[in-house]
C-alpha cells in the first residue's frame, strides 16, 4: 500500500513524513477498501498531534490511499529542561520525536529562559506572557532576511522588567527591549528598531 499526502509542507523532514505514512499504512493493511479503514486512518493521524485537521482520507486505487490534512506549523524552538521543543504560532507545544522534525535548511529561532516549563502533552498551550511576547516579536523578525542570523531570544529578564534580549549566531547579544506595542516611555517603537536592524544588515551584511 502506498500513501500519498496532499500539500506536504516544505519544512517537513522526510523521516517524519515516512513515520506518518507508516501510521496510515498500519491501519489500512488489515482493512478492506472500505469506509472503516479510512475512518481508522483519519483518527490515528489526528492522534499523532501533527495535524490541525485531517480533512479526508480516500482510496485513489486498489493500492494507494490519499490523505488531505492541515499540518500544524512549527513557528519557534523552545529550550526547556535540557530538551528542545517546537511550538506553533499560538504557543502550542508540538509533538516530540526521535529524529528530525524539520529539514536542516529551515531556520527557527529558539526561545530560552522561559518562566514556565514545557506543557506535559503536545497540543497544550505553553504558559507565560513571555511566550506570547516572544511570538509577537518573531512575527516581525521572520519578515526580514537577517532573521536567519538570529539564534535565540533570551527571556531571562522578562519576568522583572519585560525586557527581551536576542543572540546572533556569531554570537553577540543585543537588547531588544519591550514586547512590540508595549514600549516604555522614551523607548523606540518596534518599527524604528526594525528599521535600524535592517540598515545595519544592509551596511554590514551577515
Amino acid at each position: 500500500i502506498t500513501i500519498t499526502f496532499k500539500h506536504v509542507p516544505a519544512w517537513l523532514d522526510d523521516s517524519l513524513l515516512n513515520e506518518l505514512r507508516d501510521v496510515a499504512r498500519e491501519h489500512l493493511a488489515n482493512e478492506p477498501i472500505a469506509r472503516n479503514g479510512l475512518i481508522s486512518v483519519s483518527t490515528a493521524l489526528a492522534q499523532t498531534g501533527w495535524f490541525e485537521e485531517v480533512n479526508q482520507v480516500r482510496w485513489t486505487s486498489n493500492s494507494n490511499a490519499e490523505i488531505d490534512g492541515n499540518f500544524l506549523i512549527p513557528y519557534a524552538k523552545v529550550e526547556s529542561g535540557g530538551r528542545i521543543f517546537f511550538v506553533d504560532g499560538y504557543g502550542k507545544r508540538l509533538p516530540s520525536r526521535i529524529g528530525k522534525t524539520v529539514k536542516d535548511s529551515y531556520h527557527f529561532i529558539t526561545l530560552k529562559q522561559l518562566n514556565y516549563p514545557a506543557p506535559p502533552r503536545p497540543g497544550m498551550q505553553w504558559d507565560g506572557d513571555d511566550v506570547v511576547a516572544s511570538l509577537k516579536l518573531l512575527q516581525l523578525f521572520y519578515d526580514y532576511d537577517w532573521a536567519a542570523q538570529i539564534d535565540s531570544l533570551d527571556l531571562s529578564r522578562f519576568g522583572g522588567s519585560q525586557v527581551i534580549l536576542f543572540t546572533t549566531k556569531t554570537p553577540s547579544q543585543f537588547v531588544w527591549g519591550s514586547p512590540p506595542n508595549q514600549e516604555k516611555a522614551l523607548e523606540a517603537l518596534a518599527i524604528q528598531k526594525l528599521e535600524r536592524l535592517a540598515k545595519a544588515h544592509e551596511s554590514f551584511g551577515a
